[in-house]
């Protein structure tokens, strides 16, 4: 596991994530298209366009099968998706510019 002291609050939800990780790993980089493709899931604008991954299926929800809380990790800015709130944002999960802030 790694260390908890230096995470964001709420500290405690945030610790159970610092366990085993599987990594996916793509350079090409996310536009901001595909970040709006994520944070609302149910409205994709991929089922326009057929040429895309995702396009016909489950597509990044299939992540939520082994997963609570997917974290995404382009350029400069992390987001973790957390549909059950289990970092309390009020919202279906939070980005970070970590270059910006």
């Amino acid at each position: 596991t790694h260390p908890a002291k230096r995470l964001r609050e709420p500290v405690a939800n945030r610790a159970t994530l610092q366990g085993e990780a599987i990594i996916f790993y793509d350079d090409a980089g996310f536009s901001e298209r595909d970040w709006r493709s994520l944070q609302f899931m149910c409205d994709s604008q991929k089922r326009h366009t057929v040429h895309e991954a995702g396009a016909f299926g489950m597509g990044s929800r299939s992540f939520f099968h082994i997963t609570d809380v997917l974290q995404v990790l382009s350029h400069s800015k992390l987001s973790a998706l957390d549909p059950d709130e289990l970092f309390e944002t009020g919202h279906f999960g939070e980005q970070v510019d970590f270059v910006e802030e």
